[in-house]
């Protein structure tokens, strides 16, 4: 089978905080072949640091819908496999190491289901799901594993402006499905950080649209 194609796709709205670290992750995967960042309109320099990691970037306002503005930029990936990422979560570095290894069909599937990693079975998968730790102003909630649908082919996409749901695929699983708890955790996790005051706003504006969409 042909190399599997791997594309970056992010929204962002003034992240220049998280943007460096948080794009210079995937430049060790061996797999990366484009990276499209829809920005809502940034006043600070969240584009230009974007551009000069060499991703795509498209301009277009946020209109109080999540999952819009996501697919605007999966649809701009002409890869085989989108990861979907927000600005301000990180990836463990074993979860980075097997990424390569999810989108390979066959082999690398199956060598993660021989190693437990995913169930095992005949077929193949086209979505997954990762644990997110979750942490506000440095300290871990207990809200785990919240798996997060951010790993899947390009043919699929989100809905519902918050609290976005992952449609259109085939098959999916959670990677390491079989550790759901704080003291038996996954062994790849997605490390998700925020602060009280953003939290607080993000669930304001949560509400917002919430009561819009009403």
């Amino acid at each position: 089978m042909a190399k599997q194609k791997l594309g970056i796709a992010m929204i962002t709205l003034n992240e220049e905080f998280h943007i460096p670290a948080t794009l210079a992750q995937f430049y060790s995967l061996n797999v990366l072949d484009d990276v499209v960042v829809v920005d809502g309109g940034s006043t600070d320099d969240t584009v230009s640091i974007c551009e000069k990691f060499g991703a795509r970037v498209i301009h277009h306002p946020f209109e109080n819908d999540f999952s819009a503005q996501k697919n605007r930029a999966i649809s701009a990936l002409e890869t085989d496999w989108v990861y979907l990422h927000d600005p301000d979560e990180r990836l463990e570095p074993t979860l980075l190491d097997i990424i390569p290894m999810l989108i390979n069909v066959p082999e690398g599937q199956q060598s993660l289901m021989y190693a437990g990693v995913l169930p095992g079975k005949d077929s193949f998968f086209d979505c997954f799901g990762i644990a997110r730790r979750n942490f506000i102003d440095g300290v871990q909630t207990e809200v785990y594993p919240d798996y997060q649908y951010r790993l899947f082919r390009n043919y699929c996409r989100y809905k519902n402006p918050v609290h976005e749901e992952i449609i259109n695929f085939e098959d999916r699983t959670e990677v390491d499905c079989s550790r759901d708890s704080l003291e038996k955790p996954s062994r790849f996790n997605i490390l998700h950080y925020k602060s009280s005051v953003r939290q607080k706003d993000q669930n304001a504006l949560y509400a917002q649209i919430e009561k819009e969409n009403s």
